[in-house]
């Protein structure tokens, strides 16, 4: 008669450890990835605020001046646009400039109480409208006429300069005189939270080259951060070209 042998308990303990060892190894791999897939996550959703932010100027900054197709609006208000109402209007401070843009509109896209208004002979409405970008307490904020003041972008905002491009080509902080700016650009830093694993070490900023020339070439301040900190420093120029008359 044959007897059936069992296992001993060093062979179920052998099998024990290794379904352990296997186990801890398929749960740290998991673990890893599912970190890498949060960290990846989170750099996607900081670059495409940090890239909405960059459209959102963009767009309204190429609305300075005239942005009319109505003939008689573009004729009135070239020969009396009002003082005290400029279709630029920048201040600048060491790290945080404000700007606020004004442009015509018509009728239905005209706030219910425009700081500038005006009817027509033809009886259509015409009026100024603003978006003024500045920062406050950190956060970079678009006020847009009666909408009241709106953050936009989730993160602190480090440094918001604005720069100028006059017909001759040269770019600086100064304004340029009415119907000689050829383009706008905001430089834009902005820090977000990072988990990631950035390596250690120290890198200077602003780092960026743009159209209208290097850091230095701006006057940026240059500042020092480390890698360490567990911060991601996204920087960046816009600029948009201007083609509607403006207005000072």
């Amino acid at each position: 008669m044959t007897t059936k042998r069992g296992y001993t308990l060093v062979e179920l303990l052998l099998v024990i450890a290794i379904a352990g060892v296997l186990f801890v190894a398929i749960f740290n791999s998991l673990i890893s990835s599912t970190r890498a897939h949060e960290k990846q996550s989170a750099l996607s959703s900081s670059e495409s605020d940090f890239e909405s932010i960059l459209l959102s100027f963009e767009a309204d900054a190429a609305r300075a001046g005239f942005l009319t197709t109505d003939p008689e609006a573009a004729t009135w208000f070239a020969s009396n646009w009002p003082s005290g109402y400029p279709s630029l209007d920048v201040q600048h401070d060491t790290d945080f400039d404000s700007i606020t843009i004004r442009w015509v509109a018509l009728d239905g896209d005209c706030p219910s109480s425009p700081e500038y208004s005006v009817t027509l002979s033809s009886g259509r409405t015409a009026c100024l409208r603003k978006v003024s970008y500045y920062v406050d307490d950190g956060k970079l904020i678009r006020d847009l006429d009666e909408a009241g003041p709106v953050e936009i972008g989730r993160f602190a905002t480090e440094a918001f300069k604005i720069f100028f491009r006059n017909s001759s080509g040269d770019c600086s902080e100064g304004m340029p005189a009415a119907n000689d700016v050829r383009s706008v650009a905001a430089y834009i830093r902005v820090a977000a939270p990072y988990k990631g694993n950035m390596g250690c070490g120290t890198y200077p900023s602003p780092e960026v080259i743009s159209p209208f020339g290097s850091a230095s070439d701006l006057g940026l301040r240059t500042v020092t951060y480390s890698t360490c900190s567990g911060v991601l420093r996204m920087e960046q120029v816009v600029s948009t070209s201007l083609v509607n008359q403006q207005w000072y």
